[in-house]
């Protein structure tokens, strides 16, 4: 943590030498300001770190040894590489993790993100990164832990086996995230094939649009004859036209429904 100066002088030079220090070394020293990180050191917080340094933390972040491995597990996975555009975002390199993981699962569908049809790894992940804070606690320990391995911060406590399960593991969660959304327009899929005793979507689309065609106009239903021209509707995939009939059904889109 960072200590006022002595002799109470919160604008004396060892908040200043700080300040130049945190920028050098930008990539390596993570900055907390009341337990909060933050991706940019501006002068506003340069200026309240001068004036009131005991709001402010320090953690080092040099992915080195069993973290430098695990580091590039995730960045493997998710097929990153150091952000380097931003020229004033600190952390840049540990920051091009931790970005994608938390868009990707702030961009999971409504379902997705509330589901408990998932199993308990994914649901403990997928929380996790929805309640990230600190980003090196999230790669090294939240997120082991989310998994049911040990946090990854003692090199001679960290068995290879553990390394492999965590890739294996960690990968298998992000495809369970990813997918889970599909599988539920495939679980309706199945159900609209089983009520109308078809063996293919396109098939049955071709059929139920001709039966339909001739009552769209006619129906004055208004319940019905959305349901009607959804069945009928030119839908782009088939997996469109799945989830706009369901839609139309509950009265609800498909990417906000429960379990």
């Amino acid at each position: 943590a960072l200590r006022e100066p002595p002799f109470g002088m919160k604008e004396g030079p060892i908040p200043v030498l700080i300040c130049l220090f945190l920028i050098i070394n930008s990539d390596e020293l993570a900055l907390y300001q009341e337990d909060a990180f933050i991706p940019y050191l501006a002068s506003e917080e340069m200026e309240l770190m001068v004036k009131r340094p005991e709001f402010f933390s320090i953690r080092r972040f040099v992915p080195i040894g069993i973290q430098g491995r695990i580091f590039q597990i995730y960045r493997n996975l998710l097929n990153t590489s150091p952000v380097s555009e931003d020229a004033q975002l600190r952390n840049a390199t540990m920051v091009s993790v931790v970005g994608p993981l938390v868009q990707f699962v702030n961009g999971l569908p409504d379902y997705v993100r509330h589901s408990r049809a998932l199993t308990r790894e994914a649901q403990n992940v997928r929380h996790t990164l929805l309640q990230a804070k600190d980003p090196i606690r999230l790669l090294f320990t939240d997120i082991p832990n989310a998994i049911g391995l040990s946090p990854f911060d003692d090199e001679d406590s960290v068995a290879e086996a553990d390394v492999k399960a965590f890739q294996v593991r960690f990968r298998t969660v992000l495809a369970e995230l990813a997918g889970a959304y599909g599988r539920l327009t495939e679980d309706i899929k199945s159900v609209i094939m089983a009520v109308f005793g078809a063996k293919n979507v396109k098939s049955l689309r071709v059929e139920l649009k001709e039966r339909v065609k001739p009552l769209v106009e006619k129906c004055g239903d208004k319940e019905l004859k959305p349901f009607l021209s959804a069945i009928s509707g030119s839908a782009d995939t088939d997996k469109d036209w799945v989830i706009s009939v369901a839609t139309i059904v509950s009265k609800r889109p498909v990417d906000s429904w429960g379990d």
